[in-house]
Order: structure tokens, then C-alpha cells, then sequence
């Protein structure tokens, strides 16, 4: 007999384990797709980065906060700082961020010097050939010669820039020698002692 307020023992066994089961046999085919989908879509932004710029900042309290990482976009404090407006930086590939603030002179440098880095890198060609493009509000002219730019975020965790020296020309290159030229930069940095 049964003794004491416990449940009633009916075990069952024999169910359709088969209908809870579900298996992922695609997995590795997902993942192929997926990386040609991103060297698919580098390839179509090329020469533009991948990514917009974000600004370095520190992680949250006091565990982490020895830690650089990327942060949501710049502050327009920042964007000021560095001649720019927020709807041209935005346009440029470089995420603005209206809601951080600068707490300190120290990382407000740090991202004005990340952004001039960035705008020295860049290379704006016209929409018509006609009108100049002028990379700020200050009105500096892009003089620089057509030479193909590829400009790389990141830099907090690592990043390499690649020398236009390998693309001068760029009217004359083909688009293929391009790409192996950014290849070739690649692997000669990977293989770099960091």
C-alpha cells in the first residue's frame, strides 16, 4: 500500500522520443554560407570599410574598467573637437553616439586622435566631378590623388592599416591585382610577431 502524500509512480516510458528530437545536419553547410554572404558583402562595399568607426572606450565598473573596447559611436563633443558635423561624420562611416558624455580630457583626446587618423586615411571621391569635396566644416580640400584606400576600425583590439604604395596608379590597376595586393598585405601581417 501506498504510504504517505507522494506522487502516484506512472512512469511512462514509451513515447515518440523521435518527434523531441531536432538535428542540426546543416550546421557546417549554414557556416560556409554565411562567410561567403561576408566576403560577398566586403566585396561589394570595397573600397569602403565593413564597419563604421566606433570610438575606444573603457568597460564598465571596477573589475573591468582596465579594459579597452569599442563603444557605440562618438560623442558630439568629439565630433566638434575634430571639425567635423555630426551628419557629414555619419555620412563618412563614423557612428555618433548623442547620449555618452566625456568624463575625462584624457578620452576625449584619444577619440579626437582616432578620428583626424581616420579622416588623414580617407579618401572622398565626388559625386560630380565638377564640385571639390571637402572632408570638414573647415573646408579642407581633398587634393590627394586617386590612390585606392582601404581603412580598417578596430584599433583597440589590433588592427593593421595597408600602404597605398602597392595601389598607386589606380587607374591603371585592375580590380584583380587590387585584391591580391590586399591579400598579400593581409598575410604578410598575420604572420607578424604581435
Amino acid at each position: 500500500m501506498v504510504k504517505h502524500n507522494n506522487v502516484i509512480p506512472n512512469n511512462h516510458f514509451r513515447k515518440h522520443w523521435q518527434r523531441n528530437v531536432r538535428v542540426w545536419l546543416n550546421q557546417s553547410q549554414r557556416k560556409h554560407r554565411r562567410l561567403i554572404a561576408r566576403r560577398a558583402k566586403a566585396a561589394s562595399l570595397s573600397p569602403r570599410p565593413i564597419e563604421a568607426l566606433r570610438p575606444a572606450v573603457r568597460c564598465q565598473t571596477i573589475r573591468y574598467n582596465h579594459r579597452p573596447r569599442l563603444g557605440r559611436g562618438f560623442t558630439l563633443a568629439e565630433i566638434k573637437a575634430a571639425g567635423l558635423g555630426v551628419q557629414f561624420a555619419r555620412s563618412v562611416g563614423i557612428s555618433v553616439d548623442h547620449r555618452r558624455k566625456n568624463r575625462n580630457q584624457e578620452s576625449l583626446e584619444l577619440n579626437k586622435n582616432r578620428l583626424l587618423a581616420y579622416l588623414n586615411k580617407l579618401v572622398l571621391f565626388p559625386r560630380n566631378e565638377k564640385a571639390p569635396v571637402t572632408k570638414a566644416k573647415s573646408g579642407i580640400l581633398n587634393d590627394t590623388p586617386k590612390v585606392f584606400f582601404v581603412i580598417i576600425s578596430g584599433e583597440p583590439k589590433g588592427g593593421f592599416s595597408i600602404n597605398s604604395e602597392c595601389f598607386a596608379g589606380f587607374g591603371q590597376e585592375s580590380q584583380i591585382s587590387i585584391k591580391v595586393g590586399i591579400r598579400k598585405t593581409q598575410k604578410d601581417w598575420r604572420l607578424q610577431i604581435h
